[in-house]
């Protein structure tokens, strides 16, 4: 004898089926979301470090050192590399008048060297000596120095003129 089965009989039995299934789907979901926003946290802390910033520049400044290196013989010491961001601002320095922004700057210090470098066709721009002043660097103008030392000199001045004169 065959059972026959209705459609309300299967229609049950399918509800009972996504009844078990989709608590455990939603658990899954919660689950894999869960573990991508820890993911993502943890990739924004590792971001942020200073050690992993100082880390990134030092592997970024070696590879392109390596690349102009094939170019032109360098100074063995690390080089310091800057980015010309705006260049409207160099454009009065001879060195920089070829440049264009994004190229980057080879700073080495020790040998009192700079080459500018144009990634995007793998060429020299420019390179030359450079003259670190370093005293040019302490000073500051008198708008700019800390306020102690304004208000210190605002002081002797008003001191000075109240003295009567002789």
């Amino acid at each position: 004898m065959e059972t026959l089965i209705t459609p309300q009989e299967k229609t049950q039995k399918t509800k009972k089926r996504v009844n078990k299934t989709l608590p455990i789907l939603v658990t899954i979901t919660i689950l894999a979301l869960a573990g991508i926003c820890i993911w993502q946290f943890l990739e924004n802390q590792k971001l942020r470090n200073p050690d992993h910033i100082a880390e990134e520049s030092k592997q970024t400044a070696q590879i392109l050192k390596e690349k102009v290196s094939k170019l032109m013989q360098l100074p063995e010491e690390a080089a310091t590399i800057a980015t010309v961001n705006d260049i409207n601002e160099l454009s009065d320095q001879d060195f920089f008048k070829d440049a264009k922004n994004q190229d980057k700057v080879l700073i080495f210090p020790e040998a009192k060297k700079a080459v500018i470098y144009r990634e995007t066709e793998n060429r020299i721009i420019n390179s030359g000596p450079i003259i670190l002043n370093s005293t040019a660097l302490d000073r500051q103008p008198e708008d700019q120095q800390p306020e102690e030392q304004q208000s210190e000199q605002q002081s002797e001045q008003q001191s000075e003129q109240q003295q009567p004169e002789e």
